[in-house]
């Protein structure tokens, strides 16, 4: 389903799989550019009647595939480093 909203298209898709938002892939210690790099399309988009702006999600199983990825765990471990993170 495409849902037009001025001059952009948001793809939404509506499943039960889990899924992660941005916020929860930050509290995972991704950062924007990974998520720019590793999941450069969202898999859907939820709408709030609260908030007023979508919501991308990220299905958890594919998350968790890169996560396992060797590319990734270099990435990761180079952000925790340059933000102090690892120990």
């Amino acid at each position: 389903m495409v849902l037009p909203t001025g001059n952009k298209s948001y793809k939404a898709v509506f499943t039960d799989k889990k899924s992660y938002s941005k916020k929860e892939l930050h509290e995972r210690l991704w950062t924007k550019k990974m998520i720019d790099d590793f999941l450069t399309e969202h898999d859907g988009v939820e709408f709030s009647n609260h908030v007023g702006w979508p919501r991308y999600v990220y299905h958890a199983e594919r998350v968790v595939e890169i996560e396992k990825s060797e590319e990734f765990k270099i990435a990761m471990e180079k952000s925790l480093k340059r933000r102090g993170l690892s120990s």
